[in-house]
């Protein structure tokens, strides 16, 4: 039998070879762009991220200064409160007061605080030069997020600029000239100062209604000329067999007391309560400086408490009234205390008040005598009973106006500069 030669074959997968490599070739250029837009999109969202800490950061130091400069708690160099006479509180530190012509003067000391834990790391004093040691607890230089903070003056001159800089993953300052940090931003706000006292009394004594003394032994004083004569200033009738008015020096006899007066006479009480403190008496109690104590009984101890060794915390609203066992002194001639007793003064013991007493009950018994350095009103009529001396000091219803209070953002003062 014949066999017919079978034809010839090439090598095997010639064809096969090139196409492999081809797709191959387009997947490998294909997995490296999608790899390339994975790890843009990483640097993105770390960049992202490490912004937003540091824009975060900068919003906390605002709300911080605004924190300190409202609690009024005498600090250390470490921003913590302490319970110390001698320590100055952060607002004396850091805001200082106000001059003669109303302008706020900061001493301009920045703050530098370091995320740990839950809170921060602050550090109020002035931080060592490049290459010292800094404070144990603001060196964290792995710290997710810092931020510097610092008063201003504030234009106009009645406010002030709180200027915050926030970094992240970087040692404290965070100040734009280090670099040191991977982001930054900063943001600023104006904040405003609202008065512990917005109106000052001009009588030692102002009642808006009937006043009723009977045989207790009142005295009513003020001595300085340049700021009047007028201690007792009513809205209605005077009963008082009693009652000694003492104007400055050289002050006609008729200028110590206005009474009957229409216009007090015919005030509401919640417009009396806005006109002194510039807000509603629900509004006033929520303030951060704003200290509530339950005085519907002996509140001797808690008054302590709330004011504090040094005084620092001058601001009170007293549920359930003014009710003293004594003896007992509050406020000083440089740290004047306001107290608004929302109910009866009932002093059993000797008391002496530096500052301003705004009562809303019309009951004050004082047996064992009372003295208060400042300046008294009653929402309504008083009916007094007991001893009490009441001294108009011009200065510590100043100080009380000026130092005192709370600092409230400026509603549309915000801005990012990031």
């Amino acid at each position: 039998m014949t066999r017919m030669p079978l034809p010839s074959r090439g090598p095997r997968g010639t064809a096969t070879l090139p196409a492999a490599l081809a797709v191959s070739l387009v997947m490998l250029l294909f997995m490296g762009i999608v790899n390339g837009s994975l790890l843009t999109e990483q640097r993105l969202s770390a960049n992202h991220l490490r912004s937003q800490a540091a824009f975060e950061a900068a919003e906390a130091g605002i709300d911080w200064m605004l924190g300190r400069l409202n609690a009024g708690d005498p600090v250390d160099d470490r921003c913590e409160a302490q319970s110390s006479a001698a320590l100055p509180s952060f607002r004396e530190q850091h805001a200082g007061w106000p001059d003669a012509q109303g302008a706020w003067t900061p001493p301009g000391l920045p703050v530098n605080c370091s995320a740990e834990g839950a809170g921060w790391a602050c550090w109020c004093g002035t931080l060592p030069a490049v290459g010292q040691t800094p404070p144990a607890d603001t060196s964290a230089a792995t710290s997710s997020a810092t931020f510097t903070v610092q008063l201003r003056p504030g234009a106009p001159r009645d406010l002030l600029q709180v200027e915050s800089a926030g970094c992240s993953n970087q040692a404290p300052p965070c100040a734009s000239a280090s670099g040191r940090g991977d982001a930054q931003a900063q943001v600023a706000v104006s904040v405003g100062h609202v008065p512990a006292l917005a109106h000052l009394p001009a009588a030692a004594l102002t009642v808006h209604g009937d006043l009723h003394l009977g045989a207790a032994a009142w005295m009513l004083q003020r001595s300085q000329p340049a700021q009047g004569g007028m201690v007792l200033h009513t809205g209605g009738n005077v009963t008082a067999d009693r009652l000694s008015l003492r104007g400055p020096p050289g002050a006609p006899a008729a200028s110590t007391a206005v009474t009957s007066d229409p216009a007090l006479r015919s005030a509401d009480r919640g417009h009396t309560f806005s006109r002194l403190f510039r807000m509603d008496a629900a509004s006033w109690q929520t303030l951060p400086t704003v200290h509530r104590v339950d005085c519907a009984s002996a509140c001797d101890s808690a008054l302590r408490d709330a004011v504090g060794v040094g005084g620092h915390h001058t601001m009170l609203w007293l549920s359930g009234g003014l009710q003293l066992a004594g003896p007992l002194e509050l406020g000083s001639p440089t740290r004047p205390v306001l107290i608004v007793a929302d109910g009866p003064v009932l002093l059993a013991g000797p008391v002496v008040v530096h500052g301003f007493i705004y009562t809303t009950s019309p009951r004050w018994h004082a047996p064992a005598g009372a003295e208060v350095f400042g300046a008294v009103v009653a929402e309504g009529a008083l009916n007094g009973s007991g001893v009490t001396h009441i001294r108009h000091d011009a200065l510590v219803l100043q100080i009380l106006h000026e130092r005192t209070g709370t600092f409230l953002r400026v509603p549309g003062s915000w801005k990012d500069f990031e």
